[in-house]
């Protein structure tokens, strides 16, 4: 094979290659916003089942079945993060929705409960720090979509300032996770003892 073959052989691949360059990359494209719309339907479904959990204990409330009520509050709350902005505002209200019906059970059955105020702080904390999480993905992912477009790969230290920021922010969430379900847990021990009982609980 002369070298002008040669050259015409490499000129052929290049060209081959090309399409299945860009092949690639709109099927890659693709796998991730399917991954991300599995990934919505999936916490659109917990959210309804926790929706089913308080209407369970708004019918528990009519019956004047306490615990029942209660049973099914703890279980209303939703704690899995969301993947996008108009789901968390979703949960907020969901949860806020929560907060209310505790009010009322607590009313209706003559039961304070001391650690409502302790549960909206944490769910309002919660709230702020899914934001700032899915704001910090979109940011990193957005950066380096910019970069790889104009054919740049970003830098070390830069990649390592996203990382570390999302990585923060996750411990929070796994914090406030734990303190969330330990204070929900509190709630049937609340409608249980007595009002010195209840505050050697704080």
């Amino acid at each position: 094979m002369n070298e002008l073959e040669q050259m015409l052989v490499l000129l052929l691949a290049i060209i081959a290659i090309f399409p299945l360059y860009y092949l690639g990359r709109i099927l890659v494209s693709e796998i991730i916003v399917l991954f991300f719309k599995t990934s919505l339907t999936v916490g659109g479904f917990l959210l309804k089942k926790s929706t089913i959990s308080l209407n369970k204990a708004d019918h528990f409330l009519n019956l004047q079945d306490y615990d029942k009520a209660i049973h099914e509050l703890k279980k209303a709350f939703f704690l899995t993060n969301p993947q996008d902005l108009e789901q968390i505002n979703k949960i907020k209200q969901h949860h806020q929705n929560i907060l209310s019906r505790i009010i009322l059970l607590g009313e209706d059955s003559n039961c304070r409960f001391e650690n409502i105020s302790r549960l909206e702080h944490l769910l309002l904390e919660r709230t702020e720090l899914q934001n700032l999480l899915i704001k910090a993905n979109s940011a990193f992912s957005e950066i380096r979509m910019r970069r790889s477009v104009n054919g740049k790969s970003l830098p070390k230290w830069g990649k390592q300032e996203y990382q570390e920021k999302i990585k923060l922010i996750e411990t929070q969430l796994k914090n406030n996770k734990s303190n969330l379900e330990s204070e929900i847990h509190k709630l049937s021990s609340y409608l249980k003892l007595s009002p010195r009982d209840r505050s050697m609980l704080q």
